[in-house]
């Protein structure tokens, strides 16, 4: 016969809630995870992509935490067994909530605020929705919990003004237009769109580029240099045998020149400074 916590595991992964049961499970046990002392000037708010968002007391806590990081990751992912954490992000400063100056620097723990959300009537029969298939008194009712926390959570962050991502749906902080996971592919395609850009014109410096690619400064020297990097190694591994059109894209890449503005030694000056470091080469424009 299955144990409870073997049926439970199986439930959420028919449901496909296992990652989020796990990190609601880490939120909910921080105190247990990382100790009193530190859960005392620490709260964890919110995880996305493998991120987890933790309002700190002051900027003082923020570093020491910080420095503590890589063992908070491998204590929340040994707790709930997966590797759901992959990077914390610190950010100084409690959300407080104040009744009078006196309670001013109160601060409520997350339990506290996920506790007194109210659900209504159509949030309630989803959670019987949830449950409503499961035999076990026991796991029905661990499943009814989890299932209330993960709804109150969303009613927490739509309270604090949490808006739909403009990609997927999913909740995301009032002041990004996208979530975690979908900002991370938007740019990933944004740096795809920037390298073909520039093996078409490779003169190009960042200011004529954005005229046709909206992107920030960061993802155009990535890709850049990203391209950069290619064909030097190509160029190192045929042990400087590549052909004219190559050796010029690659000189006109690092120089942001047009043809018609390289000259021959520019371009022998390049290709022997890549036979030197071809893993490494900073690039103009």
């Amino acid at each position: 016969m299955q144990c409870i916590a073997e049926v439970l595991e199986q439930t959420l992964k028919k449901m496909g809630l296992t990652k989020r049961y796990r990190a609601e499970l880490a939120i909910d046990r921080w105190p247990e995870i990382v100790g009193e002392d530190i859960a005392t000037h620490a709260c964890p708010v919110r995880m996305e992509g493998g991120v987890l968002f933790i309002s700190v007391s002051s900027s003082v806590w923020s570093h020491h935490l910080f420095m503590l990081k890589e063992s908070i990751i491998y204590k929340i992912n040994q707790f709930v067994g997966e590797k759901i954490v992959k990077d914390i992000r610190f950010q100084a400063g409690y959300l407080k909530y104040c009744k009078n100056e006196k309670e001013a620097d109160v601060v409520v723990p997350m339990k506290q605020k996920l506790a007194a959300v109210r659900l209504d009537a159509t949030e309630l029969t989803m959670i019987d929705a949830v449950t409503g298939n499961v035999t076990d008194p026991a796991l029905q009712k661990r499943l009814a919990v989890f299932t209330k926390k993960s709804l109150a959570f969303q009613k927490l962050k739509k309270m604090a003004h949490w808006h739909s991502c403009a990609e997927c749906g999913t909740l995301c902080p009032p002041d990004e237009t996208y979530c975690a996971v979908c900002r991370r592919i938007l740019r990933q395609e944004t740096v795809k769109d920037i390298r073909r850009m520039l093996l078409e014109a490779p003169w190009f410096t960042y200011d004529e580029l954005k005229k046709y690619i909206d992107c920030t400064r960061f993802e155009f020297d990535r890709a850049k240099n990203e391209l950069i990097s290619r064909l030097a190694m190509d160029y190192a591994i045929q042990s400087g045998q590549a052909d004219a059109v190559q050796t010029t894209t690659l000189a006109m890449l690092i120089h942001a020149k047009k043809p018609e503005e390289l000259t021959a030694e520019t371009v022998n000056l390049t290709l022997q400074k890549i036979r030197r470091k071809p893993y490494v080469f900073a690039s103009r424009g």
